[in-house]
């Protein structure tokens, strides 16, 4: 595809590696907003960009203007861009495709947990692209196709639902390794002991699915080790409160492991 003028608003994770991506394939970032012109300058400078401290001062005569702000913020910026042909696109997995009359829009959802700090490895990353017309939808989609090798169109409400699965898959078995680290550091115990363990679940998960990989004292009915560890957390009532909802719901997924204690 030819190259594109692409600008974006909001200066977090996602526009900074998006941007990086975008110009390394030879698109153009043409500008950068930023609630904070001194933010907006050093994500522009990468890029070649041209920073502006303000959304409403963004160039609307562009191919693609990317809204990587909050989800509760993509409305309220799209509606401060000035009028014009440009494709507003957000890239969010919760929010639905914005749905403005007088003007096309897109999303363009990476299914990752993403961090400043942290390099992406765009060919192996899932992207999802939806358009408000089928033109819209088939320039994202080549677009993504230029960074991905795993690119899918996919609706709002699929794409909601993806991203709910996401949230168990990533940011809920993160919260429990933190909470991992803290009862570490609570005994006195360096947390990266833990470290081999949690490569091992992941990779086994991986390798096996998590229904196969599952081990533990709630999946075996090991009634002992549960009350010694409940015994444990007597004093800590929300993660006493954590390990119950957990173990319980574990005990319900494998009823026949329970009935029989195996």
């Amino acid at each position: 595809m030819k190259p594109l003028r692409i600008s974006f608003v909001g200066t977090g994770h996602v526009s900074w590696h998006l941007s990086d991506a975008l110009f390394q394939a030879g698109h153009h970032i043409q500008e950068f907003a930023g609630r904070s012109l001194e933010k907006a300058e050093t994500y522009a400078r990468r890029v070649e960009a041209e920073p502006l401290g303000s959304t409403a001062l963004i160039s609307p005569r562009v191919d693609l203007i990317f809204l990587c702000v909050s989800d509760g913020a993509i409305a309220p910026v799209a509606q401060q861009i000035p009028k014009g042909p440009a494709i507003l696109v957000h890239c969010s997995g919760a929010q639905p495709l914005l749905q403005m009359p007088d003007r096309p829009t897109g999303v363009f959802y990476p299914l990752q947990t993403i961090r400043r700090e942290k390099r992406l490895h765009w060919p192996s990353l899932p992207l999802f692209v939806e358009g408000s017309d089928m033109e819209c939808t088939a320039l994202l989609f080549d677009l993504a196709s230029q960074l991905s090798q795993e690119v899918a169109m996919l609706q709002s409400e699929e794409r909601k639902k993806l991203h709910l699965a996401g949230v168990f898959a990533s940011n809920f078995v993160n919260f429990s390794w933190l909470l991992a680290q803290d009862l570490c550091n609570h005994a006195g115990v360096d947390p990266e002991l833990m470290h081999p363990l949690m490569e091992e679940t992941l990779a086994k998960c991986l390798e096996l699915g998590p229904e196969d990989a599952m081990t533990g004292p709630a999946y075996r009915n090991d009634t002992q080790s549960l009350e010694a560890h409940r015994e444990l957390l007597n004093q800590q009532p929300r993660l006493l409160e954590v390990y119950n909802t957990l173990s319980k719901a574990i005990q319900q997924r494998f009823p026949q492991k329970n009935k029989h204690g195996s």
